[in-house]
């Protein structure tokens, strides 16, 4: 290619010399000329929140024969992030017997099932009640369930029991009966 240019663009005397073609080819391919720069910073950030979560299908005590004696267990589900201390509580519900100490589930026609909610604060422990102490105080001396956010989803068992103790003949009129408990993550 440079002796194509060189013909094209003979220099004094017949000689033709690449570095001056190579200049003028260098001037054609720049850009244009600037005539100043000036810095700046980009800013590169992110936030990381302690944001945790609790979830639960529910617990269920399915139909209720005469003379069942009746327990139900349920999962509770908590996501919070790597070394985050948590604490889940539960309320007393809607129907709380402050006088027996007992969550109660109502039917339409105001019949109630009195009955328990505990957990289980590790494999050998007995099974406590589960409340909000220290939090709502709605369950007197029921104290919340306590942990430290993996970062993945870590479990903890709901276990519910009827309580008989007020119907010893465990018969109740026919219904459903349902209570609503609010639970609660503290981190």
């Amino acid at each position: 290619m440079p002796t194509m240019v060189a013909q094209l663009l003979p220099c004094r005397g017949g000689r033709h010399h690449p570095r001056v073609l190579m200049g003028l080819l260098l001037i054609a391919v720049q850009g244009p000329a600037l005539a100043a720069s000036v810095r700046s910073n980009l800013a590169v950030s992110a936030n990381v929140t302690a944001a945790c979560s609790v979830a639960t299908p529910g617990l269920s005590f399915g139909q209720l024969a005469p003379g069942d004696l009746r327990s139900a267990q349920s999962t509770l589900t908590i996501v919070c992030p790597a070394g985050v201390a948590y604490q889940v509580t539960m309320d007393a519900g809607q129907h709380y017997d402050a006088a027996l100490g007992l969550r109660r589930m109502f039917n339409a026609n105001g019949d109630a099932i009195a009955y328990y909610l505990n957990k289980q604060d590790g494999p050998n422990a007995f099974p406590m009640p589960w409340g909000d102490a220290g939090f709502g105080n709605t369950v007197p001396g029921a104290q919340p369930y306590p942990g430290t956010g993996t970062g993945d989803p870590q479990t903890a068992l709901i276990y519910g029991d009827i309580d008989y103790r007020n119907n010893p003949r465990r018969e109740f009129p026919a219904g459903r009966y349902v209570d609503q408990i609010v639970m609660t993550i503290h981190y």
